[in-house]
């Protein structure tokens, strides 16, 4: 497959121009470690739209998973778990446990997100041992997953972080009760009672 003048560019014209048998290629270019960012983002971009993927690259899914396991790339990884979320791809699940721990907060909360749309049952006992970690910051993430993961074995356990050892990990847990208590107000306040009305 050509791509001098521009990989990128040809790429992204594949599916306009009727070359479909050329999709099967795509992944190894996806995963060559010499390969521009902007090629891997067309890849997942042609990816996303095309129906048939499994038919014409069936190896697609355990390529982007390996790459996700391997590199650090923050715009990479999201663009991965964004096509995961497209594709509803379960295929994909380890790469989302991954992203629980990734530095960058965007990344974690899409991961939680995917977790909560594809419920596959691989992926809670990993968060639920996070909160059993002796890292506290294992234990923050888990906290954080629960604000978007509404499941009943999360919210159980969040109650046994509140004597948590580590201090950041209680106020965590105070803040979270205090917006949702913020919440609450803000809600009763937009339909009081006649009785607790306030007059000027």
């Amino acid at each position: 497959m050509n791509f001098s003048k521009s990989q990128a560019s040809a790429i992204s014209e594949i599916r306009s121009k009727n070359r479909l048998d050329l999709v099967k290629e795509l992944p190894s270019i996806f995963q060559n470690e010499s390969v521009e960012e902007k090629v891997q983002i067309a890849i997942l971009k042609l990816f996303a739209e095309l129906d048939e993927l499994d038919i014409l690259a069936p190896n697609w899914a355990g390529v982007l998973d390996s790459v996700f396991q391997n590199t650090t790339n923050v715009t990479l990884r999201k663009e991965i778990l964004l096509l995961t979320e497209k594709k509803k791809e379960k295929r994909l699940i380890y790469s989302v446990i991954a992203a629980f721990n990734d530095p960058e907060t965007s990344i974690r909360a899409l991961a939680y997100r995917l977790m909560y749309l594809l419920k596959d049952d691989r992926a809670l006992p990993v968060l639920l041992d996070m909160s059993l970690s002796k890292d506290p910051l294992q234990r923050m993430y888990f906290l954080e997953s629960s604000l978007i993961i509404k499941d009943e074995r999360i919210q159980n356990q969040i109650h046994k972080l509140a004597n948590d050892e580590s201090s950041g990990v209680r106020k965590n847990i105070l803040s979270r009760s205090i917006a949702w208590g913020l919440r609450k107000n803000f809600l009763s306040f937009k339909n009081p009672q006649p009785a607790i009305r306030t007059t000027t």
